[in-house]
């Protein structure tokens, strides 16, 4: 069985206002999004989960485009209103989808290209800090 693992919390916020229904294709019952990174021009490939598909169906297919410090603003009320004593941001969702992975022991070639990385190296260098202190805690 071929593990999934992407997540559209892993795309870039830069990535999100190019959003484009169209490009999503479906692969043996599977919906997937398949695009370039706007940083890096890397084609990335996400699976449209059920929650992601409801959310689709209730903005017609055209998610809310805001610019990325309006969309944190939001994040940062969301968790005020629930309790959440945490910096969050979009590029938090995105460091916690990659150690997410990482944990469930997906190989970093993958998590690299979920993430639309130029190479590994760049996920390496990005994540080799985390995944220390990942190792040591067990």
């Amino acid at each position: 069985m071929q593990r999934r693992v992407t997540s559209s919390s892993s795309r870039a916020a830069q990535d999100l206002p190019t959003y484009d229904a169209s490009l999503i294709t479906k692969n043996e019952g599977v919906k997937l999004y398949s695009s370039r990174r706007h940083k890096t021009n890397v084609p990335y490939t996400c699976v449209i989960t059920r929650k992601a598909q409801k959310l689709l169906e209730k903005y017609e297919g055209h998610l809310p485009k805001m610019p990325n410090q309006q969309y944190n603003i939001k994040l940062k009320l969301i968790a005020d209103a629930a309790g959440i004593d945490k910096p969050l941001s979009s590029h938090w969702a995105r460091h916690t989808a990659a150690m997410t992975w990482f944990n469930d022991n997906v190989p970093i070639e993958v998590v690299s290209k979920c993430l639309g990385h130029s190479s590994v190296l760049m996920t390496q260098k990005v994540y080799a800090h985390l995944l220390d202190k990942s190792v040591a805690q067990g």
